[in-house]
């Protein structure tokens, strides 16, 4: 069988069926009692289908429904490469400094313990620190960077607006 059962049922009601689909049809109803019931089920919801009256479509209302919908605008995405940038640079930066303060330590491990390691690693991070920290005394290199970290603050700002005035508009839509 090619067709599941109301399908066939269906198509038999609607006299699509070739003569071979209406002879398993009959077989149907011959050996199963259920398909009957649901034959004379779908009989009466055909006619009573077939009963109802429909209401034609205001004059212009495929059209005027295509305007409609051609007028909202589409969303496209754009990406905010300046904000990629900023937060690129300050992982740079990051980790440089991360890098400069690890390699500056004597990671000789054969001559020392644990306790000796922890104590050389917490006097070259405080020395190696302050030193790559010393470098944000600077007046002009504090200022820069002030201004990148309220630049950034102003970026997720707008990006927090954006996404919400794009889920809002796919709400409306």
């Amino acid at each position: 069988m090619k067709k599941n059962i109301d399908e066939l049922l269906n198509d038999y009601i609607d006299n699509q069926l070739s003569a071979e689909e209406i002879d398993e049809v009959k077989s149907l109803l011959d050996s199963q009692p259920q398909t009957g019931q649901k034959l004379k089920a779908l009989r009466a919801v055909h006619h009573s289908l077939q009963k109802l009256e429909y209401e034609q479509a205001p004059a212009g209302f495929t059209e005027r429904f295509m305007k409609r919908l051609n007028a909202i605008p589409t969303v496209s995405h754009k990406k905010n490469y300046f904000f990629y940038g900023v937060v690129g640079f300050f992982a740079v930066l990051i980790v440089g400094i991360l890098a400069f303060i690890v390699l500056s330590i004597n990671w000789n491990f054969e001559s020392m313990n644990l306790s000796g390691y922890i104590e050389q690693a917490k006097t070259g991070i405080e020395k190696n620190g302050n030193q790559a920290l010393s470098i944000f005394k600077n007046k002009t290199v504090l200022m820069i960077s002030s201004s990148m970290v309220l630049l950034l603050l102003i970026l997720a700002y707008f990006g927090f607006e954006s996404h919400k005035n794009f889920k809002n508009k796919l709400n409306d839509i």
